[in-house]
């Protein structure tokens, strides 16, 4: 059975659907299925190569949350026993093979995990751990578009939130910079620094940001556009205009530290021993001053479709 392909033709761009009880990849060029049958490894990959597909690799947080979205979704209804889901790579225990011969770019294991091993996603938030090839688990598959010169909804490296209906790109240094750099590099990319206006943003913000991003020599911290307005804790707007009416603040912040903090970035790392209770920080929202060296700011802008 092939994936169908519905396309539409508009004025400079198309629109690809997937086919039933399946759904888009973040890039629109795949369609992501989640099949509630439980098999061994070996047999997730036999059914997904008889659709014309593989057993799913994943190269960004979008995409791995689709997939536990997706697989929530069927296998909560189908098959609730179910803990974890197959996806299509190896781990040799430093290293990812996926079955698709994708490049590991992206990886999203849970803490601790060792051994080698079939990679399976949890279903309980998302994180990865490997398992015995004769394990009996779902599985998901990926289908690949054939070739449709289509306009992405988002340009080169940005990341696509279908969600949202935005797109998101980093911008960083290891020597770090400060908010009117990041603001500067993001406005000449063709973006804005991003606002956050929910848990969900929040999360996709926290995820980007350290995608594939290495420790340099300033602390591990994000910036957005968030700017303050005046002396009170409530005083903050969003640069590009959103509605600041959700915040997730760290554990005493604001604080407005010396009467210059007025600039707003996201501990999207922390080190360990740092604080009392990284929790308490970890992916939650901090003032700090405007020309304070952070390591990377995320860039936002409106999707083309």
């Amino acid at each position: 059975m092939r994936f169908l392909i519905l396309v539409f033709l508009f004025t400079g761009f198309c629109v690809a659907f997937c086919p039933k009880n399946s759904v888009n990849n973040s890039q629109g060029d795949g369609c992501f299925s989640v099949l509630e049958l439980a098999t061994t490894y070996a047999r997730a990959e036999e059914y997904c190569e008889s659709i014309n597909s593989f057993a799913a690799s994943v190269h960004n947080a979008f995409d791995n949350q689709i997939l536990l979205d997706r697989a929530r979704y069927v296998l909560g209804a189908q098959l609730p026993s179910a803990d974890a889901f197959w996806l299509g790579g190896y781990y040799d225990g430093s290293t990812i093979r996926w079955a698709d011969g994708s490049p590991a770019d992206y990886t999203n294991f849970m803490t601790g995990v060792n051994g080698s091993g079939n990679i399976v996603a949890q279903l309980q938030d998302g994180k990865w751990r490997v398992a015995a090839w004769n394990e009996q688990k779902p599985l998901a598959c990926v289908g690949k578009y054939e070739s449709v010169q289509c306009d992405a909804p988002c340009d080169t490296e940005w990341f696509y939130a279908k969600q949202l209906k935005a797109c998101y790109k980093v911008v960083g240094s290891t020597n770090g910079m400060t908010w009117n750099e990041a603001d500067t590099a993001c406005r000449s990319a063709g973006g804005i620094l991003t606002s956050i206006t929910s848990d969900e943003e929040n999360r996709i913000v926290n995820e980007i940001a350290t995608t594939n991003m290495k420790l340099g020599k300033v602390e591990w911290q994000t910036w957005t556009g968030g700017v303050r307005t005046g002396p009170n804790p409530q005083d903050w707007r969003w640069i590009d205009g959103a509605p600041f009416n959700f915040t997730t603040w760290a554990l005493g912040q604001p604080d407005d530290g010396k009467g210059i903090q007025n600039c707003l970035q996201v501990y999207t790392s922390v080190f360990s021993g740092e604080y009392k209770n990284d929790a308490d920080y970890l992916t939650k929202w901090d003032d700090l001053q405007c020309d304070a060296n952070s390591l990377n700011g995320v860039c936002k802008k409106v999707a083309k479709y």
